[in-house]
């Protein structure tokens, strides 16, 4: 047992942002994508990251991440706007939560990491 989850905390693998339990349940991968763009996008303007970026940072497979972002804008958590180059190509989207996103993303974090009385 490593220093974090001897002293009460859940612990956390490396590059995610939530635990991989929070409560007696598994973290849905949804869930730590969302979370992931919330500390990207720390000023509200938007995470500029490709699937790719995600999946990696998160250590998720390309496809795992790619149907978590989907999701997340089925559900009007995560709003995305394609980025293109001068020449027409197209680069990483800009992901932005929205406020639901927002809301979302703060209650995870209480449960994974506040106190509950």
């Amino acid at each position: 047992m490593n220093n974090t989850a001897q002293q009460g905390r859940p612990a956390v693998a490396a590059g995610r942002p939530l635990p991989d339990v929070i409560g007696r349940r598994h973290t849905f991968a949804w869930e730590q994508v969302l979370a992931f763009l919330a500390q990207r996008d720390r000023d509200g303007s938007g995470a500029v990251v490709g699937k790719r970026e995600v999946a990696e940072g998160l250590h998720m497979s390309p496809n795992t991440a790619d149907r978590a972002m989907v999701l997340l804008r089925r559900r009007g958590l995560v709003e995305a706007a394609a980025h293109h180059a001068d020449n027409g190509g197209q680069l990483a989207n800009s992901y932005r939560l929205t406020h639901a996103g927002a809301e979302c993303v703060a209650r995870l974090a209480l449960q994974a990491y506040g106190q509950t009385r």
